[in-house]
């Protein structure tokens, strides 16, 4: 028998429901030195930060699925939504959470074009945590990658990894060099 259960229609879980859960979850992104860029003086979480936190606290308790909504020549569309495994009452899947996100080749940088399909479907992912509330220390939607593809640079010496590679952005382009 697992340790979930419900009180007052709430999804209660071994140690606390899952807005306690959520919120630190949120906290963990904020104080994380890793993984997030600076872009117009603006810190911003990666959708990379966001899911590790995430798992961290929830662990498989989260599931993040996504659906290629419409690929063509022109664009492309993604879909992802978060769920929470219930394993409780439900036995099933509850909805906490989706996001969309749109490309048009047109309007993406050269160097990414080859990888559009990654990038649109990584900023569905971070805007589904962001409508979740998981949006790092501002208070926008956008994902680092999101802010990226639509045309933003990140700031110079922002970038950390946990690699502390010594590389610097630059006009956003070397962005998530290896």
């Amino acid at each position: 028998m697992d340790n979930n259960t419900y009180e007052g229609g709430k999804l209660m879980l071994e140690h606390g429901n899952i807005t306690s859960k959520l919120k630190q979850v949120m906290n963990n992104i904020r104080e994380a030195t890793d993984g997030k860029v600076s872009i117009h003086g603006q810190p911003y979480a990666t959708v990379g930060l966001r899911v590790k936190c995430l798992r961290q606290v929830l662990g498989s308790l989260i599931t993040i699925k996504s659906e290629m909504i419409n690929v063509n020549e022109k664009s492309v569309t993604f879909k992802s939504y978060v769920y929470l495994n219930d394993i409780g009452f439900h036995e099933g899947q509850i909805l906490l959470s989706e996001g969309y996100a749109h490309k048009s080749f047109e309007d993406v940088k050269p160097f990414l074009k080859p990888s559009i399909i990654e990038f649109c479907q990584t900023s569905s992912v971070g805007r589904a945590l962001g409508f979740l509330g998981l949006i790092g220390d501002t208070e926008a939607i956008p994902s680092a990658e999101e802010m990226l593809l639509g045309g933003a640079t990140i700031d110079a010496n922002t970038i950390t990894s946990n690699k502390q590679s010594g590389k610097k952005g630059k006009g956003g382009e070397d962005a998530f060099a290896n």
